[in-house]
């Protein structure tokens, strides 16, 4: 459905007025339009071949510190914060962005705005309305809420709890920084890196009564979820009115189906397709190749079937319990010698073979004979059973970055060695064990798949958590849970093939960092 109404027509005649023809094929070659899974986003107007030039989108019409000379941010705040925060490329857009958007219709991207300023999804809104236009006498200025996480409730929040990823501390730890760097602008004192006072100081520019800490939290997700970079060291980022509309290639693999650029020559913002497109499918472009929780983060949305999907799973603590102290030292002097990745955490890549773990699986189910072996110690059998003294045996970790000792007492260099093999049975014992990590992951999430499936799709859960965000967090988690399985599955079919034929040196250095099976 193409988008219509006053507002994308004052839209379109402003890009016209200013260089961008939606009329002209050589200028653009797409339009708004409403699509039944993506929202608003592009449809192309004519026949688009690759390479072809989407938009050319001119200076004048490009939001940012460098090409917005004429406001009075550009021109008179930002000379007198220089050396401070307020200069950092990102915070000046910020501050162009609150300054500029709440000017109103006064101010040269009003038309811009105008077509972003859509009502919050918000239940105190009549009620605010009404308190602005009966008790305030003035209009009501609705603010545009992304659905980006810094956005949600804390009841909303809390469904992040549960996902492996580091959108709930991120996300708090954005609200508080903005809030310090909002309160800066009240009281220098709040940061440290501010020397001046906004509103004291611009008064006729910025007031608290309008200029609020929620409308800063706009400016930044603003930038966040719809900006570009104007350089290829990514210093200059701009807001792009047009060029941001297009929406992310969702499909299987991600292809990057456009690029862009500035051509600081010719001063246009250039989108360059790399596909091809008929008149009316929608014209997409690329975000990047980010799991679900960055597109969460920045974006607010996340999709199924997501290949980039990548995260950190705790490693249990059943995979250690059975050693005693003296084989856990043996265990971590090996893991600095081998140079292998020692942590606390999995990383979990969909389609990825986790080789890091695996060695480290490896090097943990070693006999006592081979562990002794390999660190030319006097071979044992096994180990004299130890006592922990009452110490949690999780808390004795060894650094994987302390120098090993031989048994001479002379230090050993550390080998970089990213992949190795021990025999078939331990091969097999650290895919047994992988799959039984696998298990006890799954089953520390409250849904399962078919349940999360059954919420996204609407047909269960009630009551005020049951809305766009919930949908959004259950997506991540089944996500996260189609991973663990297709990892799973495919170590069942290695442990089949190990049993089958044996295993070789060439064949656990090929899969190593490679994709895994479908």
């Amino acid at each position: 459905m193409d988008e219509r109404g006053p507002a994308v027509a004052a839209f379109y005649t402003w890009l016209a007025t200013n260089g961008l023809d939606v009329e002209c094929p050589d200028h653009v070659k797409f339009r708004l339009a409403t699509f039944p899974w993506t929202g608003r986003g592009t449809r192309a107007t004519v026949p688009i071949h690759e390479e072809d030039v989407l938009a050319s989108v001119p200076r004048q019409l490009i939001l940012s510190a460098v090409t917005a000379t004429d406001s009075r941010v550009v021109r008179d705040v930002l000379p007198a914060v220089e050396g401070t925060i307020l200069a950092d490329p990102m915070v000046a857009l910020a501050l162009l962005l609150l300054y500029e958007k709440n000017l109103g219709p006064a101010s040269f991207w009003a038309p811009y705005f105008h077509i972003l300023l859509l009502p919050p999804l918000c239940r105190f809104v009549p009620l605010l309305a009404w308190w602005q236009q009966t008790k305030r006498n003035k209009p009501v200025q609705w603010i545009v809420y992304y659905n980006l996480p810094i956005f949600w409730s804390s009841e909303d929040l809390v469904l992040l709890e549960e996902a492996h990823t580091d959108i709930l501390p991120h996300s708090r730890n954005m609200r508080t920084s903005i809030l310090r760097l909002y309160f800066g602008f009240l009281l220098p004192l709040f940061h440290l890196l501010i020397f001046i006072s906004i509103f004291k100081d611009y008064p006729d520019m910025f007031s608290p009564a309008v200029h609020t800490c929620d409308e800063l939290m706009w400016a930044f997700a603003t930038i966040w979820s719809r900006g570009y970079w104007l350089d290829g060291d990514d210093t200059m980022p701009a807001i792009v009115p047009l060029a941001d509309m297009l929406n992310h290639n969702t499909e299987k693999g991600g292809e990057r189906v456009a690029h862009y650029f500035y051509d600081a020559d010719a001063q246009i913002f250039k989108v360059i397709s790399k596909t091809s497109y008929e008149p009316g499918q929608q014209v997409l472009t690329h975000y990047g190749n980010k799991a679900n929780g960055n597109f969460l983060e920045d974006y607010g949305f996340v999709y199924m079937n997501n290949d980039q999907n990548e995260f950190y799973l705790p490693i249990p603590a059943f995979v250690t319990q059975h050693m005693g102290p003296t084989h856990l030292r043996h265990v971590h002097s090996l893991i600095a010698l081998r140079n292998i990745a020692n942590a606390e955490h999995v990383y979990v890549k969909h389609n990825v073979f986790p080789s890091a773990v695996c060695n480290l699986f490896r090097t943990y189910l070693l006999s006592p004979a081979q562990l002794c072996s390999a660190l030319d110690l006097p071979p044992v059998e096994h180990f004299q059973p130890e006592t922990y003294d009452g110490a949690d045996p999780s808390s004795l970790s060894f650094s994987s970055s302390s120098t090993p000792e031989a048994a001479d007492g002379t230090t050993q260099e550390p080998v970089a060695e990213l992949t190795y093999f021990v025999d078939v049975e331990n091969e097999m014992a650290t895919y047994e064990l992988f799959i039984r990590c696998c298990d006890h992951w799954l089953a520390s999430y409250s849904t399962t798949m078919a349940d999360d499936a059954a919420f996204i799709e609407g047909r269960m859960g009630s009551g005020p958590s049951n809305n766009n965000n919930a949908r959004m967090v259950r997506t991540l988690l089944h996500e996260e849970k189609r991973t663990i399985v297709h990892l799973r599955d495919c170590f069942e079919q290695m442990i089949a093939y190990v049993r089958d034929t044996g295993v070789d040196w060439a064949h656990v250095r090929l899969l190593d960092g490679q994709h895994v099976p479908k």
